[in-house]
C-alpha cells in the first residue's frame, strides 16, 4: 500500500496501521444493521423457547387447555 493522502505518506509505520485500522471498520449504518439483525434474531429465538416451554409444561401436566377465540365463536341468533 503506497498511498499518499493530503500530502502525508501512509504507506509505512504507525500511520499505515492507523489508516488500515480505520479503513477496515464498518460504518455506523452497517453497525446499526448488524445490531438490529442480532436483536431481531434473539427475540425470535426467545419467543420459540417460550413456546416450547409452554408446550412442554402442557404435555407434562397431561391436560391441554383449549381456549375459545372470537374467530371460532358464531352467533346464530337463537
Amino acid at each position: 500500500m503506497n498511498a499518499i493522502f493530503g500530502g502525508e505518506d501512509y504507506s509505512k509505520g504507525m500511520r499505515k496501521w492507523i489508516a488500515d485500522y480505520y479503513q477496515n471498520r464498518p460504518g455506523l449504518e452497517v453497525l446499526q444493521e448488524r445490531i438490529d439483525e442480532f436483536i431481531t434474531d434473539l427475540h425470535e429465538v426467545k419467543k420459540e423457547q417460550e413456546k416450547k416451554a409452554k408446550e412442554a409444561l402442557a404435555a407434562e401436566d397431561g391436560w391441554t387447555v383449549v381456549v375459545l377465540t372470537k374467530a371460532g365463536k358464531k352467533d346464530y341468533g337463537f
